[in-house]
């Protein structure tokens, strides 16, 4: 079964910054993407599912400055935002930037200095 993430992975990485599922491996530095799902719909009725799935998701771009934070998350709504397609095996019938919004500051790996953060939350409708 064909699965977003693999599509959505790609697209993140286009931005030539690595993007990671859930977590990110010890001692990465940024910049650096997350990427999670955080919930899927699908329509029912008497007979069983209806349409396809609509996948909501968290993309989260760490950066050490500012304005590359920013100019990360332009290349990701560059890629990810408004398509439509098949690509990587998947194919996406609509994908939209929901939400953007900055993150606080983190402070990785007792580092001191902060790390700057940008969340996206993107709404993926593909076919199973």
């Amino acid at each position: 079964m064909p699965h977003p993430e693999k599509w959505l992975k790609a697209a993140l990485e286009a931005s030539e910054v690595d993007a990671f599922p859930l977590v990110v491996p010890e001692g990465t530095e940024p910049p650096f993407i997350v990427y999670s799902r955080t919930g899927t719909a699908r329509e029912r009725d008497l007979d069983g599912t209806v349409g396809s799935p609509v996948g909501t998701f968290q993309v989260e771009i760490y950066a050490d400055g500012y304005l590359e934070s920013k100019e990360i998350a332009d290349l990701v709504r560059a890629q990810a935002n408004n398509f439509s397609g098949s690509a990587d095996g998947v194919t996406i019938q609509w994908s939209h930037l929901a939400e953007e919004s900055d993150g606080d500051p983190v402070f990785l790996d007792g580092r001191d200095r902060p790390t700057y953060l940008v969340q996206q939350t993107f709404e993926i409708t593909w076919e199973e």
